[in-house]
């Protein structure tokens, strides 16, 4: 009566595990806080001195030494690594960037900044360039925004397969478990 859902189990675990074997990458998942230092009063977009928005990057940190300055790149058709965020009522990703590609910089493996411009013709543009993490948001009534990225806030790097692989062991556990009981009977 259990052997066919153990069965069941075991090949589902099996084919899970053949799947993510491949993709056993170094992705990480992070996120940096940017925070707001000037705005215009009243602007389109609601924003006010102070705000807080997060942006979320996700890349493959396998050629990271984490010794003295490097860079990750995100693509601007999508493949690859990926970042987005959305400051009030506008969204980005990468995408969005119009000048070959947005970078993340680190120094000694910490966050040193993001390098990301939009289309200055647009009617919405944010640019953040270089180390110093500061940006610049314009658009609707013209607004000026200004910030900084906090880079004391990027956080713990989340590795992917590794989530994958943790799933796959409980569901081993599981069918070991299951295995023990149809013995009973």
């Amino acid at each position: 009566m259990y052997k066919p859902l153990y069965r069941m189990l075991v090949c589902f675990t099996a084919s899970l595990m053949l799947v993510f074997a491949n993709s056993a990458s170094a992705a990480v998942v992070n996120s940096v806080k940017g925070i707001v230092d000037g705005a215009n009063t009243g602007n389109d977009f609601g924003i006010t001195t102070g705000y807080e928005f997060f942006a979320t990057f996700i890349y493959d940190d396998s050629g990271l030494t984490n010794t003295g300055p490097e860079t990750i790149t995100f693509d601007t058709n999508g493949l690859g690594n990926t970042f987005s965020f959305t400051i009030g009522s506008v969204s980005f990703s990468q995408g969005d960037d119009t000048f070959g590609g947005a970078i993340l910089n680190f120094d000694d493996g910490a966050f040193d900044g993001f390098e990301f411009d939009t289309d200055p013709g647009s009617p919405v543009e944010f640019s953040s360039f270089g180390t110093g993490s500061v940006y610049n948001f314009t658009g609707g009534d013209s607004a000026t925004i200004n910030g900084h990225w906090d880079g004391s806030t990027f956080g713990a790097a989340v590795p992917v397969p590794a989530a994958v692989w943790l799933f796959v062991s409980g569901l081993l556990g599981l069918a070991g478990v299951a295995r023990r009981n149809i013995n009973r009977f």
